[in-house]
């Protein structure tokens, strides 16, 4: 349940508290000062099988509905994300979530000063950063960024693009990149347009393992994160295809 004091930090130097963090896409998070929250919750769905990116201000374990991933090789126009055991403040990652979740912590959570800059992660001719703020859609273009789209592949940002995920219309009538959110830049002069992405995780369920067919008949099945067959799978989806996570396309 949510006090009055929601969002509000308060206290001496040193000891400072908030009853209630509640970050939310339409506020940009600002607090300069280390302080220690009662509750913590994120206001974002993330769906099930839909691949996201995610940045937040303090660590969390992810439910066990959702997993991480870091980026960390570049293999041709593929970007490789590794599995992450946890959210580790300002950092950036891909997020799937096998239910649809929102993200809480009702124990107390230490929330730490934000750095200068936010952690990034390097692979190849990439790098990829987090956001605690909003980014103009102008500014994400000038800086050459790239953002997670529809598709799960990785889309260099345009001032007239209206296709990404991670760009949508909010109040100002702009497309920004909401806050918590993560993206890409890459290092060198002829920037490719888009990468795809790939996935590596073991954690394979049991329920795909576990049965048995021919190669025509692998083929031909597709399974969802729990190991539940799926007859009509949807484009951006992650599913498991031969006993491997396939983002479907």
């Amino acid at each position: 349940t949510t006090s009055d004091l929601t969002n509000v930090v308060y206290g001496n130097e040193g000891d400072l508290k908030c009853d209630y963090l509640a970050l939310s896409d339409s506020a940009d998070y600002v607090v300069s000062r280390e302080f220690k929250a009662a509750e913590v919750s994120y206001d974002r769905l993330f769906e099930k099988g839909k691949v996201a990116t995610l940045c937040l201000p303090f660590d969390m374990e992810l439910p066990e509905e959702a997993k991480a991933y870091t980026l960390t090789e570049v293999a041709g126009d593929t970007l490789i994300f590794t599995q992450a055991e946890n959210i580790i403040a300002n950092n950036p990652y891909v997020v799937v979530a096998n239910e649809d979740i929102t993200l809480q912590i009702k124990s107390e959570t230490i929330i730490p000063v934000i750095p200068r800059r936010l952690s990034q992660v390097t692979a190849g001719d990439f790098v990829m950063s987090g956001t605690l703020t909003s980014i103009s859609n102008e500014e994400a273009e000038k800086q050459s960024m790239y953002v997670l789209g529809d598709d799960a592949s990785w889309y260099k940002v345009a001032k007239t693009d209206a296709v990404t995920r991670e760009i949508s219309n909010i109040a100002t009538g702009t497309k920004d990149i909401y806050p918590y959110r993560a993206f890409m830049q890459f290092t060198q002069s002829e920037a490719p347009n888009n990468m795809q992405m790939r996935l590596v995780d073991e954690d394979i369920p049991t329920g795909v393992t576990d049965v048995e067919m021919t190669e025509e008949e692998m083929d031909n099945i597709i399974y969802d994160l729990q190991g539940r067959r799926v007859m009509e799978p949807q484009k951006g989806n992650l599913y498991i295809i031969n006993t491997k996570k396939v983002i479907f396309k």
